[in-house]
C-alpha cells in the first residue's frame, strides 16, 4: 500500500493472508453486458475491471468514505448501486458510450 495513513477498520479474516487492505475484496459484481467487474475493497474504492484482462482498470470510485459490503447491477445493468459501511448507497450511471 502506498498510503499507509490509509488503514482498514473493516472485521476480516484476510489479516492471516498478509494482503493490504487495499488489496483485499468486500463485494463482487459483474456486468455481463458490459463486460465489467466490479470490485470494492476495504478502504471504500471500487475498481472496475475488464472482464477479458482482470488487470484492466476502467475506472476507479473513491466517494465511500468507509468500506463496502454491496455491489450489484441493475436488471438493465445501466445503473451500479453500492452499498457503504458510511451508511450511504452510491448509485453509478453507467455512460453507454465509454462503459
Amino acid at each position: 500500500m502506498k498510503d499507509a495513513s490509509k488503514k482498514s477498520t473493516a472485521s476480516t479474516t484476510a489479516k492471516i493472508f498478509k494482503e493490504a487492505p487495499n488489496k483485499q475484496s468486500r463485494a463482487v459484481a459483474v456486468s455481463k453486458r458490459h463486460n465489467h467487474l466490479a470490485l470494492c475493497s476495504n478502504l471504500g474504492k471500487v475498481s472496475i475491471r475488464s472482464m477479458e484482462d482482470f488487470d484492466k482498470k476502467l475506472q476507479t470510485l473513491k466517494d465511500a468514505k468507509h468500506w463496502s459490503e454491496v455491489a450489484k447491477y441493475s436488471p438493465n445493468e445501466d445503473f451500479l448501486a453500492v452499498g457503504a459501511h458510511d451508511q450511504v448507497l452510491y448509485i453509478y450511471k453507467i455512460d453507454a458510450d465509454t462503459h
